[in-house]
């Protein structure tokens, strides 16, 4: 509905809100492809741990992922200098200002002045999607400059702000807020009930107890376990529905399935080391860099056991490819 109201002109802001794990990147991947088929311009950045102690570091991504749309070189060459000094980068972007003399670091308000011309530049024949994932990870100057591009003048522009509850992250002007919720015990419920019912009345009610304890409603906690007891042999589906010949070692094994290590532990060998490297890179890294990553480790990985090993975490759940780069699933993985 928002990309609907902005067509003929106008930024519109989503703050979408909710704990680590509920499904806000996911949401966002869904909602890009949605639009990405009606022909709109998306630009997905995702904030990173760190960022809110360098200044304008967040700014700097979106920026340079503005530089790279179609309509980008149309800002004026004011604004072009502006930009380049605040992000030496972009330099090599703009020919007139390739080869300019240093000037001194603008002030935020030259910034935001020119923030505004190039999201207008980009977005003057066609609407602009921009998703900002873990916005609450932003710097202070560069949240400060996003907000200010809602009072930008020829803008056609939706924005989504995905955070988590932290305070200081959402903007005072949104135009709506979505809250993503914690699963309830109905939902747990549901989630087991759609492959196979309960055979057991006392099995249902320990694992919808312990889980509901446990992954604290958190969908991926949750399915993570259930995959993990399936896997263990712990749990199975069978003629009667869902069944276990050990609810002392099922219940345990629940327990275990959702400490905050449990990803890392449960992946052994090659695939253990390639989880372990994106968990320390913790944002998407390309499918070569990550084989030469691994080629460095200690205990190395070869290129062929890099892709054997994605695929296996994959079919976990605990990776997902973007384009020709790799991330971890979500943010309960670390």
């Amino acid at each position: 509905a928002a990309a609907e109201q902005v067509r003929e002109g106008g930024v519109r802001r989503v703050l979408l809100r909710g704990a680590g794990g509920l499904g806000k990147t996911r949401l966002l991947e869904e909602f890009e492809a949605r639009v990405r088929l009606r022909g709109v311009r998306v630009v997905r950045v995702r904030c990173l741990e760190g960022m809110r102690d360098v200044p304008l570091s967040a700014l700097a991504d979106v920026v340079a992922a503005l530089a790279d749309l179609p309509g980008a070189l149309g800002v004026s060459e004011r604004a072009a200098t502006t930009l380049a000094a605040a992000f030496p980068h972009l330099s090599g972007v703009y020919p007139a200002v390739r080869n300019a003399e240093p000037s001194a670091a603008p002030d935020l308000l030259a910034i935001r002045w020119a923030y505004a011309e190039l999201l207008s530049t980009v977005s003057e024949r066609r609407l602009l999607v921009l998703l900002l994932d873990d916005i609450h990870l932003a710097d202070e100057s560069s949240r400060s400059v996003l907000a200010a591009a809602r009072r930008a003048d020829g803008v056609r522009l939706v924005e989504v702000w995905a955070a988590r509850p932290v305070l200081a992250a959402e903007p005072s002007d949104a135009d709506a807020s979505l809250q993503l919720a914690p699963l309830s015990d109905a939902d747990i419920r549901a989630l087991f009930t759609a492959v196979a019912p309960f055979g057991d009345a006392a099995l249902e009610a320990v694992v919808l107890r312990r889980l509901s304890e446990t992954a604290r409603g958190v969908p991926q906690l949750v399915i993570a376990a259930i995959r993990s007891a399936v896997g263990a042999g712990l749990l199975r589906h069978g003629d009667s529905g869902w069944e276990t010949d050990d609810p002392a070692a099922l219940d345990v094994h629940l327990v275990r399935a959702v400490s905050p290590t449990a990803a890392l532990e449960s992946a052994s060998g090659a695939a253990g080391r390639v989880l372990s490297v994106l968990a320390l890179w913790n944002r998407p890294i390309a499918e070569r860099d990550l084989v030469g990553v691994a080629a460095l480790l200690p205990d190395p990985v070869t290129e062929p056991d890099v892709r054997t090993a994605l695929g296996e975490l994959e079919a976990r759940g605990l990776v997902r490819a973007l384009d020709v780069s790799w991330s971890l699933a979500h943010d309960s993985i670390r």
